[in-house]
């Protein structure tokens, strides 16, 4: 997340064609990553019945920050008279975002961590361990 929220800065240092080039290369490998992941963040957060209408909100949501995002950003440009700030402002929410997840991460309850995974050790091969989550298994 944090450097999806650093990739828009790279579009303010972009002074020719071929740094441009590096930035849309950039920012489209972090998008693919996000697309790829947010169905499996929808599914872990949602019960199997659910998850048609869990994805159906988060697409509806998306797609209202994408129809406001660019008339918005026009407006806001001619408000201020240059562009540059829009930049900061496309990247800021996703950084703050990430440190908000990485204080989650060290803040949640570790009896509820330690509920929801749990290590199962398969008897015929000695290296091999699954972690049964509540809704995901990893082998």
């Amino acid at each position: 997340m944090v450097l999806s929220g650093l990739a828009p800065l790279l579009a303010i240092f972009a002074e020719g064609y071929d740094m441009l080039v590096i930035y849309v290369v950039f920012l489209g490998l972090l998008d693919g990553c996000f697309i790829g992941l947010m169905s499996i963040v929808t599914f872990q957060c949602t019960d199997r019945d659910k998850m048609s209408e869990a994805w159906g909100g988060v697409l509806m949501v998306m797609s209202f920050s994408m129809l406001l995002g660019a008339p918005a950003a026009g407006w806001f440009g001619e408000i201020t008279g240059h562009y540059r700030n829009l930049f900061f402002l496309a990247g800021a929410p996703t950084i703050v975002g990430a440190f908000v997840f990485s204080l989650m991460h060290c803040v949640k309850d570790p009896v509820i961590a330690s509920q929801q995974k749990r290590a199962l050790v398969v008897p015929n091969h000695e290296k091999e361990i699954i972690f049964v989550y509540d809704r995901l298994t990893v082998v």
